[in-house]
């Protein structure tokens, strides 16, 4: 986000990879339909970014390695109101070690 802050930025997102969205992780600091895994965050007025998070959920079930990625959309806004640079995404693993406890790792 480059200057002027002085209003909200909404920016489009879409979280993508394996990990289910109901079951196998949460997802903070978005909105997120959970069909579409589309949705949108807020820069907020005089901020330069924003923070979105993914917390592993604990289940019962035991699986193979899961990933999640977030990915920055393109501004649907007319005229555009961002322009989306590379890195554009950021990615991520879910692992489970037992049904008890999960372990989260990242990379970007």
């Amino acid at each position: 986000r480059t200057e002027p802050f002085d209003n909200d930025l909404t920016v489009n997102i879409r979280i993508g990879g394996s990990a289910d969205l109901s079951s196998d992780v949460s997802v903070s600091g978005a909105t997120i339909d959970l069909e579409t895994r589309e949705g949108t965050v807020i820069i907020n007025t005089n901020s330069r970014s924003t923070l979105v998070v993914v917390n592993a959920l604990l289940d019962t079930v035991l699986e193979s390695r899961e990933s999640v990625e977030i990915i920055i959309l393109p501004s649907t806004a007319s005229p555009e109101t961002y322009r989306v640079i590379s890195p554009s995404s950021a990615s991520g693993f879910v692992l489970d070690v037992t049904p008890e406890s999960a372990v989260v790792s990242r990379s970007i």
